[in-house]
């Protein structure tokens, strides 16, 4: 291998090290940040429903109670 060879498997090998790193990065920032994000707008959408859920159970109680009465 002469020196133009040797410059070259270099250059070559430090653009594959620097596409790992930018693909390991890019895939942390999904995984920590637009996952997390995901996650918790479900979170919250589930708490949402919870407590419709409650109320509604709440209202057929005491509308059930009423029927019961009359």
């Amino acid at each position: 291998m002469d020196m133009k060879d040797n410059r070259n498997l270099i250059i070559s090998i430090l653009l594959n090290l620097l596409a790992v790193l930018l693909t390991s990065t890019l895939f942390l920032f999904y995984k920590v940040v637009i996952a997390e994000e995901i996650n918790n707008d479900l979170n919250m959408e589930n708490l949402m429903l919870y407590k419709d859920k409650k109320e509604l159970a709440e209202k057929l109680e005491v509308k059930e109670k009423q029927e019961v009465t009359e």
